[in-house]
């Protein structure tokens, strides 16, 4: 029991804390949305031409080929979804090399 109970406690804690904090981080040229302990989609800013308005679901980003696909936003708090978005579009916009107001 012991041999076994050690590490199953440790995957159990493990686990729910990974289900229970899903998160995303913003770097340089990428963002990377973790949201169980299976999944890890990154989404390169060259390859996204638009990113939509926050909605229930999420936003919506578009591709330089005009397919469209949803990030959701589920477990992130409704106050930081719009920060998210906005980090997001900075980026994008940063990689296609569009001037902004907030760069400086």
């Amino acid at each position: 029991m012991f041999v076994c109970g050690i590490p199953a406690v440790i995957m159990i804690f493990q686990t729910l804390w990974i289900f229970l904090n899903p998160f995303a981080v913003i770097y340089e040229d990428k963002f990377e949305m973790k949201k169980t302990m299976f999944s890890n989609k990154q989404w390169y800013f060259i390859d996204i031409k638009l990113v939509s308005e926050v909605t229930t679901k999420g936003f919506k980003i578009t591709y330089n080929d005009d397919e469209e696909e949803i990030i959701s936003t589920f477990g992130i708090r409704a106050s930081h979804k719009k920060a998210f978005r906005d980090a997001v579009n900075h980026y994008v916009c940063k990689s296609l090399v569009i001037e902004r107001a907030d760069d400086e």
